[in-house]
């Protein structure tokens, strides 16, 4: 996944779920599964619109649930 470094220098990193203890294209389907993503095209790709605070809401609350800790 590009991320971005010094203005004008792009460097990739590799997803990490093993931090997070589930798949985070998990939350995402379950996030869309709701209804609160629109999609569209965007150039070439597809867009997805969402309100940031209740993607947030549904992320903390979603990981409380789904999430495998060391101690679980």
């Amino acid at each position: 996944m590009p991320v971005a470094g010094s203005p004008g220098a792009r460097r990739s990193i590799a997803a990490q779920p093993h931090l997070l203890g589930v798949r985070p294209d998990a939350l995402g389907v379950d996030l869309a599964a709701t209804g609160a993503v629109r999609t569209g095209p965007v150039g070439v790709g597809t867009g997805r619109l969402m309100r940031q605070r209740a993607a947030i809401d549904f992320a903390v609350s979603w990981l409380a649930r789904n999430r495998r800790t060391e101690d679980a």
